[in-house]
């Protein structure tokens, strides 16, 4: 198994990603075909070790999330100790996996940058909203933002000719959706969270769906 990476929500071109993947594997081994392919959307922490045991907001709440694509030994080692937390058992891993650790000066770093990321998305997701297409110029397979009597949409044409139309901003704290052509999904490059072309949610951490839009027959 290998893989490529990108942010979720942060690829405007991830059909590339796979055919970039595709050329090298191609090129290292004798490939018969190629049958299957996705995306983990792994979630990392700054310091890219786990966060594991009571939840900052709750102590009600145990977690254990930011595997960084090593969930078969960290998600062990994670039930491990959220087992001995639950039985009132010490474990010498606990501290460095502390849910609530602010972590050391890079971990900060990253923390900060990330903010900062986010607040770019606000600006940068509404500037890229003028420059949404027609509704009827979309093609069959393809999405993205459309303009639909002055007003932006996310949409997605199927192989059909069929139009799905959504209000693609987040429902998590509110940033800009960006289209996934090679998922055709609606991602958030804020926080991960990731919709289908009808609004469902495919991933968190949002919690609510998005609003879908009736259109005309012939938008």
């Amino acid at each position: 198994m290998v893989g490529n990476g990108h942010e979720t929500g942060a690829e405007p071109d991830t059909e590339a990603k796979y055919a970039d993947l595709e050329q090298w594997t191609r090129s290292t081994f004798d490939v018969e075909a190629i049958d299957y392919r996705w995306s983990s959307q792994d979630y990392s922490t700054p310091d890219r070790l786990p966060y594991v045991g009571h939840s900052p907001l709750s102590r009600n709440v145990l977690v254990a999330t930011g595997f960084h694509k090593w969930g078969l030994s960290n998600g062990t080692a994670a039930a491990v100790m959220l087992a001995d937390l639950l039985a009132g058992r010490d474990n010498a891993w606990l501290p460095t996996f502390d849910a609530g650790r602010i972590g050391d000066a890079k971990a900060v770093g990253e923390l900060i940058k990330d903010n900062l990321k986010v607040g770019k998305e606000f600006i940068g997701g509404r500037v890229a909203r003028v420059k949404a297409i027609p509704a009827a110029e979309l093609e069959p397979g393809h999405g993205g933002l459309v303009d639909v009597d002055g007003e932006t949409l996310g949409a997605y044409r199927d192989p059909d000719g069929d139009l799905h139309a959504v209000h693609p901003t987040c429902t998590h704290l509110g940033c800009p959706l960006r289209w996934n052509p090679a998922e055709t999904s609606w991602d958030c490059n804020c926080h991960g969270s990731r919709f289908d072309a009808d609004g469902f949610i495919l991933d968190g951490p949002t919690v609510e769906p998005l609003e879908q839009v009736e259109l005309p027959v012939d938008p």
